[in-house]
């Protein structure tokens, strides 16, 4: 499952999803993630403000195993994600593939929130500490919760944290880019379809 985080209020996030990313072939169960209810998406009637991500983190992740999944990943709706087979397969590899922030010096390294993936062992060691998924950010408690289980995580250079445009060949090896509102999302995939 791809969980794209969203709430009610970026109507024109999902609209550029749909339009690019989202229309590659994939095997993906791609979801939209929400806590209000929205067409298209996964209502977890659970808050959608910033401080309580947590908690639809947590929401997220139970959903996920309670439909089955053995792979989670986290995406958020100002993400980029290139969805191409070699690079999912990638994922299914580890337990945590991300781009890893230190937590300098106060605790477990953490996944960058803007895409990471979970495993099943993974996403069980979330459902251990729920008292971590209250309110802050959610990419340190997922940190926290892989950690207090010795779970490690991954780190790639090919998830991006901001945004690196340019030529369209700049794309060939990057999984995932954050921070790329929908005027780029669109520019780059084309930009991406033009490199074929």
């Amino acid at each position: 499952m791809i969980a794209v985080f969203t709430c009610p209020a970026y109507a024109d996030r999902r609209a550029a999803i749909r339009e690019t990313w989202m229309t590659l072939p994939t095997d993906a169960d791609i979801r939209f993630v929400c806590g209000a209810p929205i067409p298209d998406a996964v209502c977890l009637n659970v808050p959608d403000t910033y401080p309580e991500l947590p908690q639809k983190t947590f929401a997220t992740v139970r959903y996920a195993v309670d439909h089955g999944y053995d792979l989670l990943i986290k995406v958020d709706d100002d993400t980029f994600f290139m969805l191409l087979p070699g690079y999912l397969a990638e994922f299914a590899k580890h337990d945590c593939l991300c781009h890893v922030r230190p937590n300098k010096g106060k605790g477990s390294p953490y996944p960058q929130g803007g895409c990471y993936s979970l495993s099943r062992r993974a996403m069980r060691a979330v459902l251990e500490h729920p008292e971590l998924f209250t309110v802050g950010p959610e990419d340190l408690a997922v940190g926290q919760a892989l950690g207090a289980e010795g779970i490690p995580l991954t780190h790639t250079e090919r998830i991006k944290t901001t945004v690196v445009f340019g030529h369209p060949a700049v794309w060939n090896n990057i999984i995932a880019c954050h921070c790329c509102p929908p005027r780029e999302m669109r520019r780059v995939f084309n930009g991406v379809g033009r490199a074929g």
